[in-house]
């Protein structure tokens, strides 16, 4: 009676006394204190000492970390989150020696694994999060070659389950993942709070709101009147136009004035397709108010003090100036992929405590993040120029009302035009893409980013596709005068006097480079071994291990088995070598990349070591890097000149403000079109946290290899590289504000503020631990100013297991 029908369901199919599942519940429905017995069992029963829990956002990790503290607290139970910089900077043989629970992300858990395969055999409970994210791009090949290779090295008696909220196609994903022993554990229906649908519709002087029973019957069960109006506002010096708010054919304007009216309620998430929408959302929202916006602002049904941090934290990362800065001013933030990692933190934090109210979001919502929300206006379902997969705006509206949280919730779509044109051949598309969306069993089903090999390269409105050949692609990739320039070059040629864009057509090859790549490396881990043979048919068993070739058809099994024994008959021809195969292993890249490196390393040593300082050494190594980094807007700045000063700013703390002020200053512009952007700081955060901090760091990650394979593994170059790399990481400028970054105080600004207050310098996390305690009072007293997840991170590093 304790327990919720989802928890009961795990319990009946025999899964807390260790058997092995694929669990497909719905958002909210109880999963994550499903995973907490889960746990408990695994460790009361002996199955375990330790438990890896894989998620596949670095956020996402963070929340899981939160929410076990808070359930295990008290009990000796060690919950720890593995930083995702590739260092060995764990000790798994000292994990097993009391329970414990690792969180970690599929790239870091496959680089431990390569560097020690065996301490998969410490694993005695396996926790796949967010299981649906295989076809997630790159890092879906990655999370899937982690699992075909966990398959093979975990205990027999390893429990592994899988979770999902939106996963169609489970029996399959069980059958490759548990075999006949495995359960499939589905609730669709198992939703505890009630969820309605809203329609804003706007034909009269005063707008209305319809609730729909059912989006796909058209007939709606009641309606609100007269909740829509248009104010007007303050008109500027010098202006002769009338402005008014919100404006009657503007679904943004109208999401922003609905969730003003409707935030003394509850928590309200406003969701746009991409990073730009929420600029442009925060804009209007400032200059509405800066017209004389009468309404109240969330601030006021908002916890004032903590509104008041938040809009600090938001300044010193950002500026004074700006929509940004102005809207945590009202109490209205923001969260998506370019919003610094602490703001990030401490806007989650505070809506799950009901601090603040209103969040102006992108699809990073769905990716697991437990916001409670009452109330998800939605603006628009297509992210750029694809709209939003089913599953993923399944698990986006499951954040409204969130059991335990609130009793019910309301997903409003705010665009008057999706219901008022319903009934016309103009609208009735939109009308019918809403109704797709909200109906879960058109979720797609799991798939694997593997069989994208076999796509047509398509143009950019998809009208025209050309056959895309894997076999004639691996000619041309692998050969040695190819590779990808030589790709494009037989492309561009082919596709000549088309209608294909160079730079669509270049993204899907360049994806398709890194899936082989990504094979390259994952053929030289499994032959890292003299006596592992990787012949035909050993690469043939090893394409068939792979979900890609579950869930193929008969034609495209064939071809991967034939595309990995073409991958591996080059990988044995170009590395002859075990040993070398084993060190490029660890590298997480493919060949050609790997021997780059390894020659350039060679050739460099000793400039590297003789540069002193981290400034020059970044410097010295910036050609490497700027070989390996992929990131488009990094690719796009049309001064890469400034790019090496840029990343030095980087790692001397500078803030995102002051580096967009940098590129401001000198004329810097992203894009290599007619009309290129001027930077923006979503443009400085994807450089330094993705290009320089993701990239940039798995290339440092190589290099330190490349280094021990050439003898240097305990050389002071190697251990200021290490260093290096974490300053990439995390854009710090001292080892000790990396520590506290990585004992949870994950915010560039506060983990600097708090290196200054300790003074010593030290990477050792037990030293840091104790000087926080010894300056207890004037970390306390810097704390106060910060936002109240930051007191919760204190509270645990100071408290430990016990903490509250």
């Amino acid at each position: 009676r304790e327990l919720w029908p989802a928890q009961r369901l795990l319990g009946e199919q025999g899964i807390f006394r260790g058997g092995s599942a694929v669990v497909q519940m719905p958002t909210s429905a109880g999963k994550t204190r499903a995973t907490e017995i889960l746990i408990r069992s695994a460790f009361l029963s002996g199955r375990a000492k330790v438990v890896v829990i894989v998620a596949p956002f670095r956020a996402l990790c963070h929340e899981i970390r939160a929410s076990l503290l808070m359930a295990l607290r008290g009990e000796e139970i060690r919950v720890d989150e593995i930083s995702d910089v590739p260092q060995k900077d764990f000790d798994w043989e000292e994990a097993a020696q009391e329970p414990r629970v690792l969180i970690v992300t599929p790239e870091k858990l496959l680089y431990l694994l390569r560097q020690q395969p065996e301490l998969a055999q410490l694993i005695g409970l396996l926790v796949y999060d967010e299981g649906h994210q295989f076809d997630a791009g790159q890092r879906g090949v990655t999370y899937e070659l982690l699992l075909t290779s966990l398959k093979k090295v975990v205990p027999a008696g390893c429990q592994v389950v899988l979770v999902s909220a939106v996963i169609s196609n489970a029996a399959a994903i069980n059958d490759w993942l548990n075999g006949e022993g495995g359960r499939i554990v589905t609730g669709t229906d198992l939703l505890p709070t009630l969820r309605s649908v809203a329609f804003a519709s706007w034909v009269d002087e005063l707008g209305e709101l319809h609730f729909s029973a059912q989006a796909d019957s058209g007939r709606h069960r009641f309606y609100v009147p007269r909740v829509l109006e248009s104010l007007e506002l303050r008109r500027f010096k010098g202006e002769k136009k009338r402005r008014f708010f919100p404006e009657r054919t503007d679904g943004q304007s109208i999401a922003l004035f609905l969730g003003l009216k409707l935030v003394a309620q509850g928590s309200v998430a406003i969701f746009c397709g991409v990073k730009l929408s929420v600029r442009t959302a925060c804009d209007a929202l400032a200059e509405a108010y800066r017209r004389g916006l009468d309404l109240p602002p969330p601030r006021e049904v908002s916890d004032r003090a903590e509104v008041a941090k938040l809009a600090a934290l938001v300044r010193r990362h950002l500026g004074d100036d700006g929509p940004l800065p102005e809207c945590a001013d009202l109490g209205v933030f923001t969260h998506h992929g370019s919003t610094p990692t602490g703001i990030r933190l401490a806007v989650e934090h505070a809506m799950k405590d009901s601090l603040i109210k209103f969040v102006i979001c992108t699809s990073t919502l769905a990716q697991g993040v437990n916001l409670p929300l009452r109330y998800l206006l939605v603006t628009g379902v297509y992210q750029g120029r694809e709209r939003i997969k089913v599953r993923d705006f399944q698990n986006l509206i499951g954040r409204t009302g969130r059991s335990g949280m609130h009793t019910e919730g309301s997903v409003i779509f705010a665009d008057p035009a999706t219901y008022d044109q319903r009934r016309f051949d103009s609208g009735e598309w939109r009308w019918n893409q809403v109704c797709e969306l909200l109906d879960p069993l058109n979720s797609e089903e799991c798939a694997s980013h593997l069989l994208t090999l076999f796509n047509p390269i398509s143009n950019g409105d998809k009208s025209d596709s050309e056959e895309f050949s894997v076999t004639r692609f691996l000619r041309r990739y692998l050969r040695e005068d190819g590779g990808l320039p030589a790709v494009l070059a037989w492309w561009e040629r082919k596709l000549r006097g088309r209608d294909f864009e160079p730079v669509v057509v270049a993204a899907q090859i360049q994806a398709r480079a890194k899936v082989v790549d990504a094979l390259q490396s994952f053929m030289m881990a499994a032959s890292s071994d003299e006596l592992v043979s990787l012949d035909a048919p050993a690469a043939a068993e090893l394409a068939r291990g792979t979900l890609a070739y579950h869930l193929a058809k008969p034609a495209h099994q064939a071809e991967l088995e034939v595309l990995f024994q073409t991958i591996a008959a080059d990988v044995v021809a170009k590395i002859p070598s075990a040993t070398v195969r084993r060190a490029y292993a660890r590298n997480l890249f493919g060949i050609r990349d790997s021997i780059a490196i390894h020659v350039w390393v060679t050739e460099q040593t000793e400039v590297l070591e003789a540069v002193e300082t981290d400034r020059g050494l970044l410097l010295a190594l910036w050609p490497i890097l700027v070989r390996g980094i992929t990131n488009s807007t990094f690719l796009k700045c049309n001064r890469p000149d400034l790019l090496p000063e840029f990343g030095c700013r980087w790692l001397e703390e500078h803030t995102p403000a002051a580096l967009l002020q940098f590129l401001k200053d000198e004329n810097v512009r992203i894009g290599l079109g007619q009309q290129p952007f001027k930077p923006s700081f979503d443009h400085v955060v994807d450089i330094c946290e993705n290009a320089l901090g993701y990239e940039g760091v798995l290339i440092l990650a190589a290099v330190i290899e490349s280094l021990r394979m050439n003898g240097r593994g305990e050389h002071p170059l190697t251990d200021r590289l290490l260093h290096l790399q974490k300053r990439l990481k995390y854009g710090l400028a001292t080892p000790t504000a990396i520590t506290l970054h990585e004992l949870g105080f994950a915010d560039r600004v506060l983990a600097s503020d708090l290196a200054r207050i300790l003074i010593a310098e030290t990477s050792s996390k037990s030293r840091v631990r104790k000087l926080l305690r010894f300056r207890r009072d004037e970390v306390e007293a810097l704390l106060n100013a910060f936002p109240s997840y930051f007191s919760f991170v204190w509270n645990v590093v100071l408290h430990g297991r016990r903490a509250l």
